[in-house]
């Protein structure tokens, strides 16, 4: 498991502090610094993302793959 490091400060005495509650992503965890009493959530690369990282994932690759949702007809 990664270290949590606290992006303020760069602690890493830092506890769990709730659940931060997302429409899409669902339940994601918060963290407090003990040293600066700084609140944060640890950035997974889907930090803002308005839709489910299944989703993204699966739409890109996808789109690497050169598939498509939609069919073309050959004439």
């Amino acid at each position: 498991m990664k270290e949590i490091i606290c992006p303020h400060c760069k602690e890493k005495n830092i506890k769990k502090d709730g659940l931060r509650m997302t429409e899409k992503r669902g339940k994601i965890q918060r963290y407090r610094c003990k040293l600066c009493n700084y609140r944060f959530v640890v950035d997974d690369g889907f930090y803002r993302i308005r839709n489910n990282e299944n989703i993204i994932t699966m739409s890109i690759d996808m789109y690497i793959s050169n598939l498509s949702s939609r069919k073309r007809e050959i004439s």
